[in-house]
């Protein structure tokens, strides 16, 4: 796999072959937060292997950490750990989500 077709396109980034990232001019804590988000969020679309809890608990920081609100959010995997899909299924209150599993298992089956 070449750097093109892997590498994420983030503006004031380049990348090489070795998956290495260099700023082309200063950034701000908020383009490199974005851009950090971006490539965390890559490896959780459709048809990549999940192979870490680590990728997974830094992939859901990322996109969620910020919400003033409680989460319920479903991975979706195949049999080979392959993302199938990534759904919020439930938003709750400051403190709690309310899950219903009946909903959980009718979108599974989707």
């Amino acid at each position: 796999m070449n750097a093109n077709s892997s590498a994420v396109k983030i503006p004031y980034f380049i990348s090489d072959n070795n998956g290495k990232y260099k700023a082309t001019r200063a950034l701000t804590e908020k383009q490199i937060m974005s851009a950090a988000k971006a490539l965390i969020k890559k490896k959780f679309t459709k048809g990549n292997t999940i192979t870490s809890t680590d990728a997974t608990k830094a992939f859901l920081r990322a996109q969620y950490a910020n919400y003033e609100y409680e989460v319920f959010i479903c991975i979706f995997l195949d049999n080979q750990h392959r993302v199938i899909k990534v759904v919020e299924m439930f938003r709750g209150t400051i403190d709690g989500a309310a899950v219903y599993p009946r909903e959980v298992v009718k979108k599974a089956l989707e």
